[in-house]
């Protein structure tokens, strides 16, 4: 019995080694990178990464690329909706996928996540900044003219001018950062075949 336990083990073995001989390398997919016009990548997009664009015709789409060929990118897209259980809550199911190919010219810029954190928190800091700029010019204003001092005086002259500077500096950071579309204009979205 031990011989035969024994046999049908090293039987079993050769067969997994034969097997595991058998299977090829996976084939390496193409990608798409989003590069700085001088050709330094940004960012590489791989089958299976999530991706977030705008594509030609302005609409926004994000989803998980199922796969890269033949000149586009085929994105999943998932119909997820809330279904009652018997309990009386709610649980949030897949209810269909869709994979919709898109030209890789279709795709008018990639939102990259990082460029996107960045414009976030500057955007942001921009206007505070110019709230802050501007909140201080008119306070120092109206209690300039309530106490009946000059308003343009050599100290408060400095103050609204450091005032006025931080809101211009505020209004130049909004403006840089506020719009999505000039990652467009930075970056350029390249296919790279690898046959």
């Amino acid at each position: 019995m031990v011989k035969l336990l024994t046999v049908f083990c090293c039987l079993l073995f050769v067969l997994d080694l034969s097997a595991q001989s058998d299977t090829t390398l996976p084939r390496i997919n193409d990608y798409i990178s989003l590069r700085k016009k001088n050709g330094i990548a940004i960012d590489n997009y791989y089958t299976g990464m999530p991706i977030h664009f705008i594509g030609a015709d302005g609409q926004d789409y994000e989803g998980p690329i199922a796969r890269i060929a033949h000149d586009s990118v085929f994105v999943n897209f998932y119909h997820i909706t809330k279904q009652p259980t018997i309990w009386g809550n709610y649980i949030v199911d897949t209810i269909s996928t869709t994979t919709i190919p898109f030209y890789y010219k279709e795709i008018k810029h990639i939102i990259s996540y990082r460029s996107l954190k960045r414009r976030g928190y500057l955007h942001r800091l921009g206007i505070i900044t110019q709230i802050g700029g501007a909140g201080y010019m008119i306070l120092n204003t109206v209690n300039t003219l309530k106490d009946g001092d000059k308003l343009f005086s050599a100290r408060n002259s400095r103050n609204l001018g450091i005032a006025a500077a931080i809101f211009g500096a505020g209004w130049l950071m909004n403006r840089q950062y506020r719009q999505l579309n000039k990652i467009s204009k930075k970056y350029r979205i390249v296919y790279v075949d690898m046959q």
